[in-house]
Order: structure tokens, then C-alpha cells, then sequence
């Protein structure tokens, strides 16, 4: 109920008024009874590419309630997919954060991985609220070819022919014995993040000898 001047308000200190005590408790009515924004943080589903060893596709998943104190629920599960359908899932939880990390061999499996991740969570407050945003990423592999000619001075020597346009450019390659007049050097590009993987070792870097001379086989 509200005050006024017949409820008590004469009896208070006069620099406090009806009006002010009406504030005061509108106040804490919302306090008390509003209901906040069911999910206030941030979910989100990462992909990319780890040149170590014989290459290793990744995927993350990451649930942030947005929230520092005690309670709360966060979960993240994700699930990552190769072209050929191979898929590896991890799953974690935390209190108001979590993360799970997959991984899948590359082992020279080009085209699209993805990437499908849930993201559970709960807010104890304000009667509790609960919520499970899903959220994707996804990765695309191939090979950027570079046509290579053998030198006229030394055959273990090659530059790369003119008209050869290609995505991740090899300018020249010396090689350890003959490989014949033209080689194609295949370099792992990810499309979607224009990322270039030339390490020089296998599933990464493919050579392959005794090509077609001819620039229209570069991309």
C-alpha cells in the first residue's frame, strides 16, 4: 500500500516525503519480483587447423553465462565431423564457464569439416532460468596447386612456371634427386580462414613429379 499523508508520512523526519518512500519501494518491488534476461553471456563454436605431427583438425566449444557468482550451471558439448563422416565428441562443465576442445586426424582428408556444439546452462536467481543455445562452425580444406619447372642449370632445382596463379604461391622448391621436367607442389589451404599450411612434410605439402607443364592446373 502506498503512503500518504494520513499513513504515517506526518510522523517522518521532513526531509523525507511521501513521494520518496513511494520510490523507495517501487523499487523494491522490481528488485524482488522482476525477472531478469534469460541468458546474459555469450556461446560460440570455434574451428581450425594444427600443423604438428600429421595434422590434426580441432573444434571448441565455449559456454559463458556471463555471470561471477556462485550457482550458476554452464556446459559445453561439441561434436566435429570430417568430410567422410569420421566425428570425435568431447563434453565439459563448469560453474559459470566451460570449454570442451575435439580433435580429428587430418591424415590428407580434404573438403568441409564441421563443427555442432550445445551450450546448457542455468541461473539460479530470480526463480531460475535455464537455457541451450546451439551454435556451428565450419572448416574447408583443399589443396592450392603451384605447377613448378624444372631448372635448365640443375634438375634438382624448380621455379614456378609463368601463368601459374595459385592461392598459397611456391616460388621454387630444391629437391633431392630428379622428379622429371614439370612436379606439382600441393600446399593445405583453409578456405575459410585464407590460411596457408606450407611445412614442407606430408599431409600438408604433397609433391607430386612428372606433371603437366601447364599454368591452368594452378588454383
Amino acid at each position: 500500500m502506498l503512503l500518504n499523508e494520513n499513513t504515517g508520512c506526518a510522523q517522518l523526519p521532513h526531509k523525507i516525503t511521501c513521494k520518496m518512500l513511494n520510490l523507495f519501494a517501487a523499487l523494491l518491488f522490481f528488485s524482488f519480483f522482476a525477472t531478469p534476461l534469460a541468458y546474459g553471456g555469450s556461446s560460440y563454436s570455434d574451428s581450425w587447423v594444427s600443423s604438428s605431427g600429421e595434422g590434426t583438425v580441432w573444434g571448441c566449444a565455449v559456454t559463458d553465462t556471463g555471470y561471477t557468482s556462485s550457482g550458476h550451471s554452464a556446459v559445453a558439448n561439441t561434436t566435429i565431423t570430417s568430410p567422410s563422416g569420421r566425428t570425435a565428441s568431447y563434453g565439459s562443465s563448469g560453474g559459470t564457464y566451460a570449454r570442451a576442445d575435439v580433435s580429428i586426424p587430418f591424415g590428407g582428408e580434404t573438403g568441409a569439416y564441421t563443427v555442432n556444439s550445445n551450450h546448457p546452462g542455468y541461473c539460479p536467481h530470480y526463480g531460475g532460468s535455464s537455457w541451450a543455445p546451439t551454435t556451428s562452425s565450419s572448416l574447408n580444406l583443399e589443396y592450392a596447386v603451384n605447377i613448378l619447372r624444372q631448372s635448365s642449370y640443375t634438375p634438382l632445382l624448380y621455379f614456378i612456371i609463368d601463368g601459374c596463379t595459385s592461392k598459397c604461391p611456391k616460388e621454387d622448391y630444391a629437391t633431392t634427386y630428379d622428379r622429371g621436367t614439370c612436379i606439382a607442389y600441393k600446399i593445405l589451404y583453409v578456405t575459410s580462414k585464407d590460411e596457408c599450411h606450407d611445412v614442407g612434410i606430408p599431409p600438408f605439402t604433397v609433391i607430386e613429379s612428372n606433371v603437366a607443364c601447364d599454368p591452368r592446373n594452378c588454383n
